[in-house]
């Protein structure tokens, strides 16, 4: 028996040691704006400064001379068999705009008009260090709406027919990328894939899991859209801090509800939101989350967590808190959606695709967690070691992406 308790002591570690470096949605993506004038392509390059770090160890160079150089290795643009070189008089120049974002500006002179010839755009960054990357291209012209593709380290090279473009042609394809996007943005998001599981953990039945990932959906549907929409953009920082949280608190309730803990896990939650209130306050760089933030989850944590143990009484309250922490995800959803820069008359497609992507990949997710759960649940002594760790791994994984995203600095 004690090496059995040895073991899942190890199996926790591992399991923690694991999913720490994990970030939340960090699926390694870029974007870019193009837009002509005759023979001249604008180009607008836009990507996470931690993306283009991973550059720095190549080319020795600064970040912005990093990314420069890799987008002028990596980028081409050519009329047939004829190459569009880059302007000689606008050097590509990169500009770190905040701590989410690194643009870069260039240009291209072509030989023919554009608008009356087809143009080929290979891009090929950052594939060759992170073949799952993906980059998300926009082309306008004119005043119809972008044409658009979804570049993929199988899919660098895309011809367009800007002579002959036909937004009616284009728009299926639109709806199939974004749709793509949503599914690889939930499946590629640890955040959310162990969110999810930590409602399976909560309320263990069906009917409950049913009832939380509702609240869940209609949660994060309701502020993707409102975000997408423009109606409201929170601070993308301290949304990743409160996903993290939302984490921790799912997973540690489900600890507390199995082991009749949940006062002790009250003031473990008030412990640890105090010492972070003192840390943020002796920072010398104001951080994602304010103290006022952090005193308002400590009195949400102090009353949830004084809810009676495993009670499906209680389905419609957690159902509830499912639905705010849906909002909290949805906003998080959209941080990624809002890069693409999308058009507001042409944008209930790509937000359609995008939603019913982020909901089949939920659906995958959970389907999945569920067929484990009742299959492990035959053997006894494994499924409760099991259970246990991954609750404490989950709890692990949350409060340590909640802290180190609560105290990361604010760029203005």
């Amino acid at each position: 028996m004690k090496i059995w308790e040895r073991t899942r002591r190890i199996l926790f570690v591992f399991g923690l040691l694991t999913v720490l470096p994990s970030e939340a949605h960090n699926r390694s993506q870029s974007f870019s704006s193009w837009s002509f004038e005759n023979k001249k392509l604008d180009l607008v390059f836009s990507v996470k400064p931690r993306e283009a770090t991973r550059l720095q160890s190549i080319y020795g160079l600064n970040l912005e001379d990093s990314i420069t150089r890799h987008l002028g290795e990596t980028i081409r643009v050519s009329q047939g068999l004829v190459d569009c070189p880059l302007d000689n008089v606008r050097k590509p120049e990169a500009n770190v705009l905040s701590s989410a974002k690194l643009s870069v500006s260039a240009a291209f002179n072509c030989t023919l008009k554009l608008s009356s010839s087809k143009l080929n755009i290979e891009v090929g960054s950052f594939f060759s260090v992170i073949p799952s990357h993906t980059h998300y291209a926009r082309i306008f012209f004119n005043d119809s709406l972008p044409l658009e593709h979804l570049y993929t380290d199988n899919n660098r090279v895309r011809e367009f027919d800007l002579e002959n473009f036909r937004y009616s042609e284009l728009s299926g394809r639109t709806f199939y990328n974004f749709m793509s996007l949503g599914i690889q943005h939930i499946l590629s998001g640890p955040d959310h894939i162990f969110f999810l599981i930590a409602l399976l953990l909560m309320l263990p039945s069906l009917r409950s899991l049913v009832w939380l990932v509702s609240g869940f959906t209609i949660g994060h549907s309701l502020s993707l859209c409102l975000a997408a929409l423009g109606f409201y953009a929170p601070d993308s920082l301290r949304i990743e801090a409160l996903i993290g949280f939302t984490i921790a608190l799912a997973s540690a309730e489900s600890v507390g509800v199995r082991n009749k803990a949940m006062k002790q896990i009250a003031f473990g939650s008030i412990v640890l939101l105090s010492l972070l209130m003192v840390l943020s306050n002796f920072s010398i760089h104001e951080v994602a989350m304010s103290t006022v933030s952090l005193l308002g989850l400590m009195i949400f944590s102090w009353n949830y967590f004084q809810l009676d143990s495993y009670n499906e009484d209680r389905l419609l309250i957690r159902t509830a808190v499912c639905l705010v922490f849906g909002l909290v995800h949805g906003f998080g959803f959209a941080t990624g959606l809002s890069e693409l820069g999308l058009q507001s008359e042409g944008i209930w497609k790509p937000l359609l695709g995008f939603n019913l992507g982020v909901e089949l990949g939920q659906l995958l997710i959970v389907l999945f967690a569920w067929l484990f759960y009742v299959l492990l649940s035959r053997y006894k002594l494994i499924f409760t070691t099991i259970l246990e760790m991954w609750s404490g791994v989950l709890c692990g994984a949350g409060v340590y992406w909640f802290v180190i995203r609560s105290l990361a600095p604010v760029v203005r």
